[in-house]
């Protein structure tokens, strides 16, 4: 019988983030609910491929090392993809990265503008995508010797073919290398 109430129960909490799911693929009250007060640790998707608002930018993480001297050193941008192959038309898995981190970034925009610009915003650092940000830059090598503290940024550039400067999105503390 335990058995029974446990398969019941796991059965009955993916059925509804499903359902959850599917409700939020769509703008709505329903979803935006649901997002708001129902999905805290962002667990449930929103995929827009194509439309409405297709993505039109790139984003890029960069990061910094603190010496203990408190030297810093010069950004460093975190290469996400490699070159291009021909076949990458076909069959590319290596652009599951970066649509993961713009995944993360675009989260990140949405949960920082739920909150006033004039909040403490220092919670927002035990969020799941920040939290991911920080393990992608944390994993990096340093190009100085002995780091012991490390920063990022988060950008947004306008795209491949226009030229202009990048906007900054998130300026992150330094947090500490061990």
């Amino acid at each position: 019988m335990a058995q029974l109430i446990y398969t019941l129960s796991i059965v009955i909490i993916f059925v509804l983030w499903f359902v959850c799911t599917i409700i939020c693929q769509f703008k709505g009250k329903s979803a935006a609910f649901i997002q708001k007060y129902i999905d805290v640790l962002r667990l449930i998707p929103s995929w827009t491929f194509f439309a409405p608002r297709p993505g039109k930018s790139d984003y890029h993480v960069l990061y910094r090392d603190k010496r203990p001297d408190e030297s810093l050193s010069e950004w460093t941008e975190v290469e996400l993809s490699e070159g291009r192959n021909f076949f990458d038309f076909i069959w590319n898995p290596r652009k599951r990265n970066k649509k993961v981190l713009s995944d993360i970034i675009q989260t990140l925009i949405i949960t920082f503008s739920r909150y006033p610009k004039d909040q403490d915003r220092t919670f927002l650092m035990y969020t799941f995508p920040y939290i991911m940000v920080l393990h992608l830059v944390t994993r990096q090598h340093s190009k100085v010797n002995d780091p012991a503290f490390r920063q990022f940024v988060l950008a947004e550039s306008p795209g491949y073919l226009e030229d202009s400067d990048p906007n900054f999105i998130l300026l992150s503390k330094f947090h500490e290398l061990n």
